[in-house]
Parts: structure tokens; C-alpha cells; sequence
């Protein structure tokens, strides 16, 4: 009975095994999934998937428009599904449609131009409603019903888009996590190689802190093949990092798209790896870990990391093969690098070069500092009056940080500048900066911000009175001081006159004093005419709100208002009459 029993419990056990497996399965299938081109014509990248963009890495593919830089390409619905999401925005993806598809795969289209009518018309309902152009909207999942193939929109070049194209993203629905389209999709022609551009040495502490940096040009030998100058390396160091700046190009397309996988041997051995083929957007924001994100704020180059980071959550990276990337010198051994970038399509570029420690080794320049924070732990950091709490979650990992104030008030600034870290390191989360009000005027004080001081502008970081001090959150390392905004926003005409008469819309072009970040809110704004509201659109490109003159509107004189408020409820209300 014994056995009997042990061989039921063995055989219930396969069977709860199998069960899952089954639903798993049935809740992800790729076999239910079978997609076609969202276009009708061939596929020309202009952006690749992973490839590393501004603070994220691009969640999907941008596909160039047939009509030489011009919008008005059918989009198709790649799959039958349903329409799940719809976001209209002047920003981001625009005009962008989310479709949930059989098998557990959702497509998103960004920065359409066009909306089919059937949904156009259903948009249009809802943003009268709820009396605004931005509408994040979630029909049921029997309202908007699709074939495959069907017709949704149009591409565009709305939201933060500066050409015609369609984005274009696989992601699983339930995580949400995208994945890249050409697994799914046979995709454009790619027989060109990785460009290795340039290679840096970073000179490391024990505890993985760089404290210097050289910086090496490549040599192009011929396709996939590069070398350096000099193929071997003196380097006053006694541990280093390696980084590499590159980029990818497909056949038919002059834009940079991203490496799809990176290697870095030590002596033939492989210490370090990344592939991108799926992420989480939560780690999005951790491409600034990824790369050398000093360089990058300086110089605008990305040099991307062949080492690992403390405490860096990207699912990138191989954990097998990293831990030993970071690289002691010697002075009578040379050790052999080989750098392997590859693409999609495996197409590849390698670089060969050893590195030695310089015999006459000179002591590292000295870090500027006055505090060491250490990573996952908490810190409460004091400054004159002035506080930075950061969180156990705040820092990547152990950080040297030189704070500082200023010796006066600079106007329009309405307190001293306080200098946080000038290397212009990043933070793993956002941090807490408290900056005393003591000495502002409870008259202004609803009208105080904190800013970031760059070379150009002002940003405001919004902000809020907490005691004797204004707060926000701040995500980086900069000069942060005190602002009073009490100048409202304006607006001029982009395209206006008092006789619109055998016209199609009306424009106008929307600005603040200061740029809008982290927690402040952009300009919000209402148009009404003759009293009634009416929808403007937006484009944050260039700041522009218009208005297509709806068929319902007849002949004859009208009023026309426009009520602006900034993120310190600063207002302005602009008033014409007009002619139809």
C-alpha cells in the first residue's frame, strides 16, 4: 500500500505539473500568435530595439515611412485581438493604440497620425467629456474588435517624434515587458556590421570607484574588424574597467540603431555579456547605470559599461559570466581584451588590444569630496540650512559626494545655489532635497520652486512648503536653488486673424518663463468659443495647441478664449473676436 500510495501521490503530482504547464502555456502561446507587418510596404528601421536613448532603452522598433519623410501610411493591426488602450497625448507616443492579442502578446502603434474613423469618432466623444486633448482611454474588450490586417490609423509624427515613423512594440501582456519585434516579424535586410567607435579605461578604487579615465580612437581595418593605434596599453592603473562606444546600421538606412549584444573577453574568456531581448520598464531607467553617465551628461557620448555595477537591477546581463570584469594590471603580463559586438541579424565587429599597469605609476588625481554615502543604507545629509535625505535605495552603490553652497544669491534666484556632485553622477531612485525658506515672504512662498541652475535655464522641479522648508524629489546630481515663479505663461500666434473665413484651423504657440520636470506640471490649458469648450491639440515639439473648425460651427462672428495656467496657477486668459 505503501508504494501504492507514494505512485498516486506521484502521479497527482504530474498531473498538477502538467496543469500549470498547460495554463502557462495557454496564457502565452506563441502559437496563437502568428503576426504580420503592421505596413504594407518593405521595413526600413530607423531605430532598433534596446538601442540606448535618453535615461531609457527604446521599447520597440521605429519603421520608416514609405512616402520619403512624409506621414499617411496604412497601419494594420498586426494580429486579430481587440483594442485594449488608446492614449492621446503631446507628448511620448502621441497618438498611440495598445491591441491585446490571442496567445498573450499586446502590439502598441505610437505616434499615428490618423485614428480610423470608428475609433477617431469614439476619441472625440471622450476627450468632450472630459473636456481634454490628453485621454488615456480603456474600452471593453468587445467595443473595438479586430481582424487581422484591419486598418487603425495612419503613421505620424506626433508626441515626442521628429520624422514619420511608426513605433512599433511587442510586449507580453500580463508583464507588460517588451520584447523585440523581430523575433516575431521578418523584418528589414541587415548585412552591415557593428561600428566600433571608441574605447575607454577607467581606473578604479577597490571598491569599483573610478578615479581616472583614458580614451582610445579605433581603427577601422575592414568590415567587423577594428583595432587600436597602439595594440598594447600602458595604463596607470592597478584595476580597470573596460567601455565601448558604438553603434549599429541596417542596409537601407543612414540612422544609428543600437548593439543587440556585447562581450568582453579577458584572455579568451568571456567575464562579461549583456543581450537585449526583453526588459521591464521599471529598469528602463537604468540605462544610466549601463553607461557612463558622466561622460554622456558632459559630452553627449555614451560609453557603454563592460562591467558590472553594484546593485544595478538590469536583467540584461548574463549573471554567468560577469563577475570577473573588472581587470587587475600588471606590470610584466599583458592582458588580452577581445570586445564582440554583435546585432540582431549576427552580424558582428570584434576588437582585439592588451592593457599592462605603467611601470612608473603615478598616484590617481584626488577625488573631490566631503561625504561618502554607502549603498543600501539610508542617509540624512545637512548642509548650512539645507538637508538631502536619501533613501536605502537611493545609490547604485558606495558614492563620494562634494556638496556645497553658494556664497550669495544669484537673481532671479531667490535663495543660494546649492552644488551637489559635480562629476554629475546619477541616482539609483530619486532623493529628497529640502532647501530652507526661512527667508522668503509668506506672500511668495505658494509660488516657490525648486529649479535646477544648468548653464542655459532654469527647471523646475516643482515643490511643496514642508516646515521650515520647500521639498521635491529630485532623480539627479546638480546646482538646485529657490525660484519664485510669478510670471504667467504666454502665448502668441502661430496661425490667427480676425477674418478666418475660407480657413481650416487656427494655432497658437504656448510657453512658460522656466521648463517643467520631476514632480511640476506642465501648462495646463481650456478654449472655449462663444463660451462653449473646444478641443485644441497639443504638440510638445513646439509648444503648439490648434483647432480644426468643427462642421457644427457656423458662419459669422465669434468670441474666442483661451485660459492658461502654469504649475504656480500663474495665469493667463488671451481674448479674440474672428470672422468664419
Amino acid at each position: 500500500m505503501k508504494d501504492k500510495s507514494e505512485y498516486m501521490r506521484y502521479l497527482i503530482f504530474l498531473l498538477l505539473l502538467s496543469f500549470g504547464f498547460s495554463n502557462s502555456m495557454l496564457a502565452q502561446d506563441p502559437g496563437l500568435f502568428n503576426p504580420r507587418s503592421p505596413i504594407d510596404h518593405a521595413m526600413i528601421l530607423s531605430g532598433s530595439f534596446g538601442e540606448l536613448r535618453t535615461n531609457h532603452f527604446h521599447s520597440g522598433i521605429d519603421i520608416k515611412s514609405s512616402k520619403w519623410n512624409k506621414a499617411g501610411d496604412e497601419i494594420h493591426s498586426v494580429e486579430k485581438g481587440h483594442i485594449s488602450r488608446i492614449k492621446v497625448s503631446g507628448d511620448g507616443y502621441g497618438n498611440a493604440i495598445y491591441i491585446d492579442h490571442p496567445g498573450g502578446y499586446t502590439s502598441v502603434y505610437g505616434h499615428l497620425h490618423k485614428f480610423s474613423s470608428a475609433i477617431d469618432a469614439y476619441i472625440k466623444t471622450k476627450q468632450y467629456e472630459l473636456k481634454s486633448f490628453a485621454v488615456d482611454l480603456y474600452p471593453d474588450s468587445v467595443q473595438f474588435k479586430l481582424e487581422k490586417g484591419e486598418i487603425i490609423g495612419n503613421m505620424g509624427n506626433t508626441g515626442r517624434s521628429f520624422a514619420p515613423h511608426l513605433h512599433f512594440e511587442i510586449r507580453h501582456t500580463k508583464s507588460e515587458k517588451p520584447v523585440n519585434p523581430l523575433r516575431f516579424l521578418s523584418g528589414p535586410s541587415d548585412t552591415r556590421s557593428p561600428i566600433l567607435n571608441s574605447i575607454k579605461i577607467v581606473h578604479m578604487k577597490p571598491d569599483s570607484t573610478i578615479v581616472d579615465q583614458d580614451e582610445f580612437e579605433t581603427n577601422y581595418i575592414k568590415q567587423g574588424v577594428y583595432r587600436l593605434k597602439k595594440d598594447t596599453l600602458d595604463i596607470n592603473a592597478w584595476r580597470v574597467g573596460v567601455e565601448m562606444s558604438g553603434f549599429d546600421r541596417m542596409d537601407g538606412a543612414a540612422n544609428k540603431t543600437g548593439i543587440y549584444e556585447l562581450t568582453l573577453k579577458l584572455n579568451d574568456k568571456a567575464v562579461f555579456q549583456y543581450k537585449i531581448d526583453s526588459f521591464s520598464f521599471d529598469e528602463s531607467k537604468h540605462l544610466n547605470a549601463h553607461i557612463n553617465y558622466p561622460d554622456f551628461h558632459n559630452r553627449k557620448k555614451r560609453f557603454q559599461r563592460c562591467y558590472p555595477v553594484s546593485d544595478n537591477p538590469l536583467g540584461i546581463y548574463s549573471e554567468r559570466i560577469q563577475s570577473n570584469a573588472i581587470i587587475p594590471l600588471y606590470a610584466e603580463k599583458a592582458q588580452k581584451i577581445e570586445i564582440i559586438a554583435k546585432d540582431f541579424h549576427d552580424n558582428s565587429s570584434n576588437i582585439i588590444f592588451w592593457l599592462k599597469r605603467s611601470k612608473k605609476m603615478k598616484p590617481p588625481p584626488p577625488l573631490h569630496f566631503n561625504y561618502t554615502l554607502t549603498g543600501k543604507q539610508a542617509h540624512l545629509v545637512r548642509l548650512d540650512s539645507n538637508i538631502l535625505y536619501f533613501s536605502d535605495s537611493s545609490l547604485y552603490q558606495k558614492s563620494y559626494i562634494h556638496l556645497s553652497t553658494g556664497d550669495h544669491i544669484d537673481p532671479p534666484l531667490a535663495s543660494k545655489q546649492i552644488f551637489i556632485n559635480t562629476q554629475k553622477n546619477i541616482f539609483k531612485n530619486p532623493i529628497d532635497l529640502y532647501l530652507f525658506k526661512n527667508h522668503i515672504p509668506d506672500s511668495l512662498l505658494k509660488k516657490a520652486v525648486i529649479v535646477e541652475c544648468t548653464a542655459d535655464e532654469l527647471v523646475s522641479y516643482g515643490g511643496f512648503i514642508f516646515e521650515d522648508f520647500i521639498t521635491t524629489k529630485i532623480d539627479k546630481f546638480g546646482n538646485y536653488a529657490i525660484y519664485i515663479d510669478t510670471v504667467p505663461p504666454d502665448i502668441s500666434v502661430d496661425y490667427f486673424s480676425a477674418d478666418m473665413r475660407n480657413k481650416d484651423h487656427i494655432s497658437f504657440l504656448i510657453t512658460d518663463d522656466i521648463k517643467s520636470a520631476g514632480q511640476a506640471n506642465e501648462i495646463k490649458y481650456d478654449a472655449y468659443i462663444d463660451n462653449k469648450w473646444v478641443l485644441f491639440e497639443y504638440d510638445a515639439k513646439s509648444k503648439k495647441i490648434s483647432y480644426q473648425f468643427d462642421k457644427n460651427l457656423i458662419n459669422g462672428n465669434h468670441q474666442l478664449r483661451i485660459e492658461l495656467t502654469d504649475d504656480r496657477n500663474n495665469k493667463t486668459i488671451f481674448e479674440k473676436k474672428f470672422k468664419l
